[in-house]
């Protein structure tokens, strides 16, 4: 989708409510989607965020190297 972006190099100690509010900077996400490990339950420390509009998507990217829970987030387009 033309609206969303990848993260990756989440921090582990971060949730769902906690990416939702460091992207919500770039314009009004629509969903959160952090990868869980199958059997830890544990994030993965990647996710998908998709937004409202298309114009949140390249100042999600401009986000890239950002602090959250202090360890820098990485953001790209996403080829989904």
């Amino acid at each position: 989708d033309q609206r969303a972006v990848f993260a990756y190099q989440i921090s582990l100690k971060a949730d769902e409510r906690d990416v939702f509010e460091f992207f919500s900077r770039a314009g009004k996400v629509r969903d959160v989607r952090l990868i869980m490990d199958r059997n830890s339950r544990r994030s993965k420390g990647v996710g998908y965020i998709e937004f409202y509009d298309v114009m949140s998507v390249p100042m999600a990217i401009a986000l890239s190297g950002q602090p959250l829970l202090c360890q820098p987030v990485m953001v790209k387009p996403s080829e989904a």
